[in-house]
């Protein structure tokens, strides 16, 4: 596997999903990913709640629908 998970994420094969996808989840939940060194993380969907919600890479905080791809 080329990552680690911790928290509510949900996962299949090399695929991690928020928790509950595609439906909404509760509050204050989190999913920790954390990729080995030389892994590459592909975004296939990305839609958070604006100011709310945010997925945090390399110190940068993604909210909304523009998030993160090939970092």
């Amino acid at each position: 596997m080329g990552f680690h998970s911790s928290g509510a994420c949900t996962v299949t094969g090399e695929c991690v999903s928020s928790p509950n996808y595609p439906s909404d989840y509760g509050n204050d939940e989190s999913c920790t990913i954390t990729p080995r060194a030389d892994g590459l993380l592909s975004i296939v969907a990305f839609d958070a709640e604006q100011g709310f919600d945010f997925l945090t890479v390399d110190g940068t905080g993604y909210s909304g629908t523009s998030g993160p791809d090939g970092v």
